[in-house]
């Protein structure tokens, strides 16, 4: 997948998952000293809420994109507890660092959540905690099922296959099951354990900011696929025009399924 993303525009829309983040933060009673590591910080609005829950700690952001990076330096510029390092969660080398690991509508778009919750036990002090919320099993369920019919269509498909009209297009996003989740973080080596799941409705409100918001978000990994500005504008108005005109449930809504995810490192 393309790590480009348009951080501006995605500082400017992004209000609901960050709205949904801050639930996640308010469910843990905060001492205010705590070492943080935020895991796919994006454009830091979160990393910034949570230099402030801990003064007297620090936070550590995260991500791989660097076009979020520049963009949560310059957000955090006047932040005296907080840093910000380009590098792959997948890859990162923490050891017993982080009294907290916080991560927000970031690991969908990885597969291997095995590797993730090692390298998360890992760079965990003894007691320290995960604090988690991703997609989960369903996610979009109604939404994607209307991208694909449009992906499908005699107009695009032949953008997602090769040439012996074989798929080539590949999901880039893992939404698992609550039990799958509860028993990969036990055999992980995780305790305390709580994972649960939430329908949430994304009301984006008019045309306008859903466009924007699909295109810049939920899009991203379709329009990778479309060779020039106008094919992946005809791509994002198709599915306008499907939703405006036949289905009325999803009219400027997103059926996004979150899964929240807490857990503690044993202290041994």
């Amino acid at each position: 997948m393309n790590y480009n993303w348009d951080a501006s525009t995605y500082d400017h829309i992004s209000d609901v998952i960050e709205s949904w983040g801050l639930e996640i933060l308010a469910q843990r009673r905060w001492k205010g000293d705590e070492i943080v590591l935020d895991a796919g910080c994006g454009v830091a609005t979160l990393t910034k809420k949570l230099s402030k829950l801990v003064p007297h700690g620090r936070v550590i952001g995260i991500d791989i994109d660097p076009a979020m990076i520049k963009f949560a330096r310059t957000k955090l510029a006047n932040s005296n507890n907080t840093q910000v390092i380009r590098g792959d969660i997948l890859e990162m080398r923490f050891h017993s660092e982080f009294d907290v690991i916080f991560s927000n509508a970031v690991l969908h778009w990885i597969s291997d959540h095995k590797k993730v919750f090692d390298l998360f036990l890992h760079a965990l002090k003894a007691d320290g905690q995960i604090l988690i919320q991703c997609g989960g099993y369903g996610n979009l369920a109604k939404s994607l099922e209307i991208f694909d019919r449009i992906k499908n269509s005699s107009q695009f498909r032949n953008y997602f296959e090769d040439q012996n009209g074989e798929r080539v297009w590949t999901k880039p996003w893992y939404f698992p099951r609550k039990e799958d989740v509860e028993i990969l973080l036990r055999d992980t080596g995780f305790t305390h354990i709580h994972v649960f799941m939430e329908n949430k409705i994304a009301n984006l409100g008019n045309k306008k900011d859903y466009s924007l918001y699909i295109r810049t978000i939920v899009l991203r990994p379709y329009l990778e696929y479309l060779q020039n500005e106008q094919l992946k504008k005809s791509f994002v108005d198709s599915i306008i025009y499907e939703i405006d005109d036949s289905i009325p449930e999803l009219r400027w809504k997103l059926d996004y399924v979150r899964l929240n995810i807490f857990a503690n490192k044993k202290n041994n």
